[in-house]
C-alpha cells in the first residue's frame, strides 16, 4: 500500500478523533447537551476527573464509577491513537498531500453518509460492546448515568462530532487549495 493510500485512509478517522478531542475538551459544549439541570454540576466534576484533576462524584453508585473510569481509559485511547494517526497523515502529506486530503475528506463524506443509515440504538450498542467487551455498560432507566445522560445526549454529540470532522476536513481543503491558488499568483507576479 502506499503512503497516498495509508494517507487516504487515515485522514477521516483523524478528522474524527480530532472532533472528538475538541468537543472533549470544550465543556460548555457538553454542558449545553445536558436536559437535566441536575447533571451540570457533577459532570463538570466527571470532566475534571477524566483529565486527572479531580475525583469521581460521589453521586455515581459502584457500577455507574467503574463504567465511567472505563469511559476515562477510552477517551485516553482515542487520544493515543489522534496522535498516532497525526504523524502517520504528517509523514504520509509529504508524499501527495492535495490528493491525500482531498480523497481523504470524499472518503470521510462517504463514511459519515453510511453512518447516517445506521440507526443510532444500532451504533451505539455495537460501539459499546466493541469499547466495553465487559458488559459494565447497561444501566436501568432510572440509574443516574442514564437520568444526567439520556440516549438523546450522545445522539446529540455523535451529530456534533460528525459535523465537527466534515469542518475540519474542509477548513484542510480550504488550506491546501488557498495554498496552492497562492502559489500560481507568485508565480504569476513577476
Amino acid at each position: 500500500m502506499t503512503k497516498t493510500a495509508i494517507g487516504i485512509i487515515t485522514f477521516p478517522f483523524f478528522c474524527l478523533l480530532l472532533s472528538l478531542q475538541v468537543l472533549v475538551n470544550d465543556p460548555a459544549f457538553t454542558y449545553h447537551l445536558l436536559e437535566n439541570s441536575e447533571a451540570v454540576q457533577p459532570t463538570k466534576q466527571l470532566f475534571k476527573y477524566f483529565e486527572g484533576r479531580a475525583e469521581m462524584p460521589e453521586i455515581f453508585n459502584a457500577e455507574e464509577k467503574s463504567h465511567l473510569t472505563d469511559v476515562k481509559h477510552v477517551l485516553n485511547y482515542a487520544y493515543y491513537l489522534l496522535e498516532f494517526f497525526a504523524i502517520v497523515l504528517i509523514f504520509c502529506l509529504m508524499d501527495n498531500w492535495k490528493k491525500i486530503i482531498k480523497y481523504g475528506t470524499l472518503l470521510l463524506l462517504a463514511l459519515l453518509l453510511f453512518a447516517y443509515f445506521i440507526p443510532f440504538d444500532t451504533f451505539f450498542t455495537y460501539f459499546h460492546k466493541i469499547a466495553f467487551p465487559q458488559g459494565n455498560w447497561q444501566f436501568p432507566a432510572d440509574s443516574t448515568l442514564i437520568q444526567f445522560y439520556p440516549g438523546t445526549f450522545f445522539a446529540s454529540y455523535a451529530i456534533a462530532i460528525a459535523v465537527n470532522s466534515l469542518l475540519i476536513a474542509l477548513v484542510l481543503v480550504y488550506i491546501g487549495y488557498a495554498s496552492i491558488t497562492r502559489g500560481r499568483s507568485t508565480v504569476a507576479s513577476p
